[in-house]
Parts: structure tokens; C-alpha cells; sequence
């Protein structure tokens, strides 16, 4: 199982499970990554070896709101193309996921 910290619902790009913070992330924004989220399970009572992480074998695309600033953090419009196969707006499965996107 994953999670999505950032995606198409933020009013600018992000990895949708960075393993740290962005430097750019203030705020809230801070704590959505993974190291964040294990640190409160632990921290909650989570038997740290009962946690297995892993990782997000899918990626996240947007619509930038100035094609040239397409950097983590940038602003965004909304949603990207959806997937050939995943259909779904702004995601894409790892076998849709190429260089040409």
C-alpha cells in the first residue's frame, strides 16, 4: 500500500510519496512524505517491526501553469493526461510511465 502526499488536488507539483521533504515544503507540507508518516506511526505506539515500507511504483503528472517552470513545487492547473491503460487523469501505472510523457 502507498500513499498519496501530493498530486493534481495541490496548486502545484510534488512527488506523490517523496521518501523526505522537499527544502521548498513549509508548513504542514513538511510532514507529507514518508519519513514524516513513519516517524508518527512510531511515535503512536507502532511496533517499529511490524512496519514494512514501501515503494510507489506509479507516478503523478500535471498540467504547469507556465510550461517552462516544471520544477517540484512549481504552480500547476490541474491534472495531466490520463494513462493509455490507467485512464485515470494525472496518473500514470509504471508501464505507462516513459521518457515521452
Amino acid at each position: 500500500m502507498t500513499y498519496d502526499f501530493h498530486g493534481s488536488w495541490d496548486k502545484k507539483t510534488g512527488h506523490n510519496s517523496p521518501l523526505y521533504a522537499h527544502p521548498g515544503d513549509t508548513g504542514i507540507q513538511a510532514n507529507y512524505n514518508i519519513d514524516s508518516a513513519i516517524k508518527y506511526y512510531i511515535q503512536h505506539g507502532a511496533p517499529k517491526e511490524k512496519i514494512n515500507v514501501g515503494l510507489a511504483t506509479y507516478g503523478r503528472n500535471f498540467i504547469l501553469a507556465d510550461p517552462s517552470q516544471s520544477d517540484v513545487n512549481d504552480p500547476i492547473n490541474g491534472a495531466g493526461l490520463p494513462g493509455r491503460y490507467s485512464g485515470e487523469a494525472g496518473f500514470k501505472a509504471y508501464y505507462e510511465v516513459s521518457l515521452s510523457c
